[in-house]
């Protein structure tokens, strides 16, 4: 995967062992943008279906913390 420079960073796989690769490398990027940017924010990761995400960082999480949401409707 591709080291992102900005986020949300977007995590499509199409099987679950793919999935959890790339949101936990996703997740990896986005602390250390937080980090060389000195923005010290947390993580949301947003779900909206069953295999699209976003990892995004959020002034309203604290530092080192991640938070999951869903905005998928079943």
């Amino acid at each position: 995967m591709k080291q992102p420079t900005d986020t949300p960073i977007t995590v499509t796989a199409a099987n679950r062992p793919e999935l959890e690769e790339r949101l936990e490398a996703a997740e990896s990027a986005a602390r250390n943008l937080a980090l060389a940017s000195g923005r010290r924010e947390g993580i949301l990761v947003t779900r909206h279906d069953h295999s699209t995400f976003t990892v995004d960082l959020d002034s309203t999480i604290p530092f080192g913390l991640t938070i999951e949401s869903e905005q998928w409707h079943r």
